[in-house]
């Protein structure tokens, strides 16, 4: 949770184990399971186009 002017924030993050780099990261009102999958999902989105690049 992150304190902030107009509330509190959840903050999702996904860090790959080997390079170390966050992959990806999310915010929301609420900490909850879709925050959770919606930082997966943009986590996979970013791999692939990386994986389609080569």
């Amino acid at each position: 949770m992150i304190a902030t002017l107009d509330g509190p924030l959840a903050l999702s993050a996904i860090r790959d184990a080997l390079s170390r780099r966050v992959a990806a990261w999310e915010t929301s009102t609420l900490a909850d399971a879709d925050l959770v999958l919606t930082t997966l999902e943009c986590a996979l989105a970013s791999r692939e186009s990386i994986v389609g690049e080569r």
